[in-house]
């Protein structure tokens, strides 16, 4: 019996267990992983679908607005605390009512929250939003002389908060522990902009010195990164 046990990868001190191990965990953790690789790929697709826009109206040149601490940073820092708590502590169901109903557990046996259609679904709900980031931010700075750095900053600010309360509304539980991380990651992403920014410059980086600092200065800023997240999310 305990060479099983420790040549086994589970084992159950109590058959009893099995039942909260199946129900429970064995559906929090299906719930929280299909979330989790359906939000991967949307907020990675919603950055590609922006970059892509911008290509139309600069020649195809394959250069981007998006200064580029900001660009290698969306995915490292800015939008990768939220969902990993989500993917660690969120619960759709309470314990209580997946013990009472372990119908729910069919959820994952059948497989119904990862499919093609929800795949699909996500990228299209990622092309609906970045066209939204890229236009409307388009169209609020047309017939002005706003930078090239300075319209990227938009971009992707406007991209993080968007990707970020898209993530939001996904929730189902909230603790201390997700307002911290979600909160926090929106105030260290102005922080690092405003702090990089205050910096001269960095070696092979673009120059992108008090850029965010004059962005935030313009009414066309604010405007847009008000009204991008409510039109883009309005499917939602």
């Amino acid at each position: 019996g305990m060479q099983a046990v420790m040549a086994s990868d589970f084992s159950l001190g109590r058959f009893r267990f099995l039942k909260r191990l199946l129900f429970v965990h064995g559906h929090w953790n299906y719930d929280r992983l299909t979330r989790l690789v359906l939000y991967m790929m949307y907020k990675n697709s919603v950055y590609v679908f922006l970059l892509f826009w911008y290509q139309i109206y600069n020649g195809w040149s394959a250069s981007v607005s998006i200064p580029q601490l900001l660009l290698f940073f969306y995915n490292l820092f800015f939008t990768s605390l939220p969902i990993i708590v989500v993917g660690i502590w969120d619960q759709d169901v309470t314990e209580s009512v997946l013990e009472s109903y372990p119908v729910l557990y069919n959820d994952g046996r059948k497989g119904t929250k990862y499919s093609r259609l929800l795949f699909w679904l996500q990228i299209f709900d990622a092309l609906w939003q970045s066209l939204v980031m890229f236009f409307v931010s388009y169209w609020a700075y047309a017939d002005t002389d706003v930078g090239r750095l300075e319209f990227g900053t938009l971009q992707n600010t406007v991209c993080v908060v968007t990707v970020t309360i898209h993530l939001m509304l996904e929730m189902h539980y909230w603790t201390w522990v997700h307002h911290f991380v979600v909160w926090g990651s929106l105030i260290f992403y102005f922080v690092w902009a405003l702090s990089v920014d205050a910096i001269c410059c960095f070696p092979g980086q673009d120059n992108s010195y008090f850029v965010t600092e004059h962005a935030i200065q313009a009414s066309n800023f604010w405007l847009c990164l008000f009204i991008t997240p409510a039109i883009a999310l309005l499917p939602r």
